[in-house]
């Protein structure tokens, strides 16, 4: 897994055309295929759950472990910045009681 990792880290810092993914290609072909490499079940919703709503709103990702929340992950464009989206993200996770929350526009992670 290690060595996948690696891998998939390095083709990232070269393919061009991650930037000019929009949120969804970013989904599917950057943070999809990360949680993969990194042990989650991407099918499993109980496991990886898609626009976890919260509060009246939904983050994009919600990784889960025996039905409790403890990641959220909200995901931008390739070439959005981050900075206008973390007020969010982390009011999401406060409401929530999550303590881990990832930003990300699948070049910078925060």
């Amino acid at each position: 897994m290690r060595e996948q990792l690696i891998a998939f880290v390095e083709g990232l810092k070269t393919d061009q055309r991650i930037a000019s993914f929009d949120e969804a290609m970013t989904k599917q072909s950057v943070i999809l295929r990360a949680l993969s490499l990194l042990g989650w079940d991407i099918f499993n919703t109980d496991e990886v759950r898609p626009e976890y709503s919260v509060g009246g709103g939904n983050v994009d990702y919600s990784l889960r472990v025996r039905e409790d929340n403890k990641v959220f992950i909200e995901v931008k464009n390739a070439g959005e910045r981050l900075e206008q989206h973390q007020e969010q993200l982390l009011g999401y996770s406060f409401r929530e009681g999550v303590k881990l929350a990832v930003l990300t526009n699948g070049l910078s992670w925060w």
